[in-house]
């Protein structure tokens, strides 16, 4: 079983609010507290005595440091501001130098965050465009498909299912690779509880030799290790029903309801009923860790930035961080009334989870330590999904009410409603947003997956850049006439760009990191339950071949080489 490492204490911070926490070795504090804060204006991360502001950092003596304490705000930014320009020349060695070594520093914060400062605005790209010419449907399930990941180069996909498998799809070469994972059968169950009792009776054994004084040491003598081998293999049965081992399956024995690959695609993760956490090679398609610590079933995953760790999200209420290179436990977060359905990450060290049925928003700021709730209308049935927009100071959510409901993680509540967006009854499954951009992409059972426009206040688009522009791509629009599932979409700060067609319900949507593919997951029936099906609809994967001005506009560096 893989260690599990300890979140370090909260410092300078109170105790009020939730409490957060950790399971760890033995002497460790169990458990550490967190603060609900107040959804204000003000952003801990973005600040000048944040993250890099802190006091001996910059090797003051401590008379000023004592003088530090009486300074304004003003005088301290100030000072912060002066103190780093002259880290900056003394890096680069020349006042010259100063820009080329800001830039350094700048990527390298993004690389850290996995996010950058600038929203590419490329939803009016799309331009209300009919995307089935460009859309394949793929098959390879035997259940409807749960979960989708897509790597950052949009060569290879990840699908999961409720017939418990994962499958590696190579977009280029064609060809799909099936991972372990089967159901579990009854024999299978009935032969580890037959191992069970074996060795429960050898454990038994054991402890009454022990107890026996000096019978114990004949029984070693004449068992050798016999009776400790019992104790071992006693404690490894009893995990059984946890670990899936006994069942003899390599992969998944349950239900896969969620999937994550990390930013460089060395780490595929996947989850769901079975209550663990798989981390799987993608070179040899083989399960390198377990990660177990849940109480429920797992309902989503993702990665922190471009690094290693996972957070996942499970029906027992909570949201764990994991470290996929070393297999250890990082931390557990608590709040949710209810069980967490998604988990999404955001700026600035930042993680989001919807709380299903609690009809709330948990914006988790990972190294302070606290926590934002935002709670859903009165209308509003559960939240269920959610996506990251705008870089990750905005995000969506969407429920079984239909709505799509804007956030500002500056504010508490929405600023923008796009109520029944995939038709009157017609829930919200599956929630995606392509990183730091304004296009989301929302999934229901409607036949139609369905891409947004999400409005900036007070930013210039595209579209308010270039009015030309904007009036060309109207014109051509217009010209196209109404799309046949009906008149295109527009609610306050939503407005439709795009559909693709999905039949059945779409129970997963990744997009690929450069911008070129959008990915769903689709099956008969709700990757939760089966209180419904959609006849005629066959599980596997729909794949969207995005405008390859979406790609240009995320990296033009890298459209400039191509060209």
């Amino acid at each position: 079983m893989s260690s599990r490492a300890a979140k370090r204490p909260r410092g300078g911070k109170g105790a009020d609010g939730g409490s957060r926490g950790s399971e760890a070795a033995s002497g460790a504090r169990a458990g550490l507290e967190w603060d609900d804060d107040e959804v204000s204006s003000d952003d801990d991360f973005d600040t000048a005595g944040g993250r890099h502001g802190r006091a001996g950092a910059t090797g003051r003596g401590e008379d000023e440091v004592h003088d530090a304490e009486s300074e304004t705000a003003d005088a301290k930014r100030l000072r912060l501001a002066r103190e780093y320009i002259a880290r900056l020349t003394s890096k680069s060695g020349s006042q010259g130098g100063v820009e080329d070594a800001l830039a350094e520093d700048v990527a390298a914060a993004n690389a850290a965050s996995g996010s950058g400062s600038k929203t590419r605005f490329v939803a009016a790209l799309m331009s209300r465009a009919d995307l089935s010419g460009e859309t394949r449907f793929l098959k390879g399930h035997d259940l409807s498909a749960t979960a989708v990941a897509v790597t950052a180069d949009g060569q290879t996909v990840y699908s999961a299912s409720k017939d418990c498998s994962v499958i590696q799809w190579d977009m280029a070469a064609g060809t799909r690779r099936r991972w372990a994972g089967r159901r579990r059968t009854r024999e299978d169950v009935q032969r580890a509880a037959e191992r069970k009792r074996s060795a429960e009776a050898s454990a038994a054994g054991a402890g009454r030799a022990s107890s026996a004084g000096g019978g114990a040491l004949e029984a070693l003598a004449r068992d050798g290790m016999g009776a400790a081998a019992g104790v071992s293999a006693g404690a490894v049965a009893l995990r059984t029903g946890e670990t899936g081992k006994g069942y003899g399956i390599e992969g998944h024995w349950g239900q896969v309801l969620a999937l994550a690959v990390s930013h460089d695609g060395k780490h595929v993760v996947s989850a769901g009923r079975d209550w663990l956490v798989r981390v799987w090679d993608p070179e040899e398609g083989r399960v390198r860790k377990t990660l177990r610590g849940h109480g429920g079933p797992i309902t989503g995953l993702a990665f922190e930035g471009k690094g290693s760790r996972v957070y996942s999200s499970s029906e027992d209420r909570t949201v764990k961080g994991w470290d996929c290179e070393t297999g250890s436990f990082a931390e557990t977060l608590f709040g949710h009334s209810t069980g967490a359905m998604a988990v999404v990450q955001l700026r600035g060290g930042r993680m989001g989870s919807a709380g299903g049925q609690d009809r709330t928003v948990r914006v988790w700021k990972l190294e302070a330590e606290t926590q934002l709730v935002f709670k859903a209308p009165g209308s509003v049935m559960s939240l269920d999904a959610i996506a990251s927009t705008l870089g990750g100071r905005a995000f969506v959510t969407g429920g079984h009410d239909g709505a799509l409901h804007l956030w500002s993680t500056e504010r508490k509540k929405p600023v923008s409603v796009a109520r029944s967006a995939h038709g009157e009854g017609n829930g919200i499954t599956a929630l995606t947003g392509l990183w730091g951009t304004d296009l989301v992409a929302s999934g229901s059972c409607d036949g139609w997956i369905r891409l947004w426009h999400v409005r900036q206040r007070g930013s210039a688009g595209p579209e308010e850049e270039d009015e030309d522009e904007a009036a060309a791509a109207a014109a051509a629009a217009a010209a196209r006439g109404p799309h046949p599932a009906g008149e295109w979409q527009s609610f306050g700060m939503f407005q439709e760009v795009a559909r693709a067609p999905a039949r059945g319900f779409v129970n997963g949507l990744s997009f690929s990191g450069d911008g070129s593919t959008l990915v769903a997951a689709v099956g008969s029936e709700h990757r939760m339950g089966r209180w419904t099906r959609v006849a005629g609809a066959k599980p596997g994967i729909v794949v969207v071949k995005l405008p390859s001005g979406i790609a240009a506009a995320i990296n033009p560096a890298l459209a400039r080489a191509t060209a």
